[in-house]
């Protein structure tokens, strides 16, 4: 039962008021103060009937999980900013820095092991030597950002980990900074030419698409088995958040009072909870058990991207790895829009974030 309520659903970084996000209330409520007084006042103007329905519309979900309002402000955001981004890299023996929208420090390490890891049983032994490093990270004062990378290739897949610059190598893992030209193809400096579905460098195009939503833990090698990708150009990219643990508490008691408060609201109104609230509830609930049990939070966030050296034959990748993913059971996000912000996002180091 605990693995049922710990999966990991929709994300819940943006909060919700009775299951829907602030805007699409407001903007909800507005539309119906608008429209409501249009029916009932003699003399009213089709002009506050216009406005209410606009309102209205806007707070309808369209595609990707954004509201038809969300859409309008992608489009007016990507309109106005400019289409060239550039991004930097310096490597040393001792870290490597990138810069984009910000600047981050971190250590590249790759995985010691060769050959398949469930079948020796170190995936398991792994998995216990990163929980225990981000529960020291977890202690620290600040926020820490640590990422996971695996590049897709016709022969094997190689595995990559990026930690702050000030940390103990986790066990399992080699420190090796020169690796990191690996996963950024570029020597000091390259610009990024922004599409509205894609990205451009010097060498190839890029899609990046983002997991929102899946029913097991992100592990990596889950991930790639699910999306059958292992042989095609895919970089799989799983970026954390360490909080710290006064920070962990106090998120994750406002999370469960906040989800509690709506639940009561709906059933004082006559409504009755779904069984997705109730297993949104357990989980929040379950998760600050184990928060003040000294568990670390993270928050997390999962990319995709797909690199190839046309255009058409990036639409075709991109088609088949969202195919598979639909039916493996997870959701991606394509990210229309706001290319050039995710290509930051799923960068090592979480520079961008």
């Amino acid at each position: 039962m605990t693995n049922e309520i710990l999966r990991i659903g929709f994300s819940d970084s943006q909060t919700r008021w009775i299951g829907i996000r602030k805007h699409q209330a407001a903007l909800a409520l507005s539309g119906v103060l608008f429209s409501g007084d249009w029916l009932l006042r003699r003399n009213s103007s089709y002009a506050e009937l216009a406005i209410g329905a606009l309102l209205l519309i806007n707070s309808i979900p369209a595609s990707d999980g954004l509201t038809i309002f969300e859409w309008l402000c992608e489009g007016v955001k990507f309109a106005v900013r400019g289409e060239w981004s550039r991004i930097e890299l310096s490597t040393n023996d001792d870290f490597i820095e990138i810069k984009t929208s910000g600047i981050s420090k971190f250590i590249c390490c790759s995985l010691s092991h060769r050959g398949r890891l469930d079948l020796s049983g170190e995936d398991l032994a792994l998995s216990d030597h990163l929980a225990t490093f981000t529960n020291s990270l977890a202690l620290s004062e600040t926020t820490s950002h640590i990422s996971q990378h695996v590049l897709c290739g016709k022969i094997a897949n190689q595995a990559f980990l990026c930690i702050p610059s000030t940390s103990a190598i986790p066990s399992g893992w080699g420190k090796d900074n020169k690796l990191v030209h690996e996963l950024v193809d570029f020597d000091s400096y390259f610009d990024v030419l922004e599409r509205w579905r894609y990205v451009r460098t010097k060498n190839e195009v890029i899609h990046i698409l983002r997991v929102t939503d899946f029913s097991q833990a992100p592990s990596n090698t889950s991930l790639l088995e699910r999306l059958q990708v292992s042989n095609e150009n895919i970089q799989l990219s799983v970026h954390y958040d360490v909080l710290t643990t006064q920070r962990s508490q106090k998120l994750s008691s406002r999370a469960v009072h906040r989800i509690s408060s709506d639940n009561d609201l709906i059933q004082e109104a006559g409504f009755r909870r779904t069984a997705q609230a109730n297993r949104s509830l357990d989980r929040l609930r379950q998760r600050e058990l184990l928060v003040a049990d000294g568990q670390p939070l993270l928050r997390s966030a999962v990319y995709i991207s797909v690199k190839c050296s046309s255009l058409s034959e990036l639409s075709l990748h991109v088609e088949k790895v969202i195919a598979r993913a639909n039916e493996s059971g997870l959701r991606c996000q394509k990210g229309d829009g706001q290319q050039a912000k995710w290509f930051r996002y799923q960068l090592p180091g979480g520079s961008g974030w």
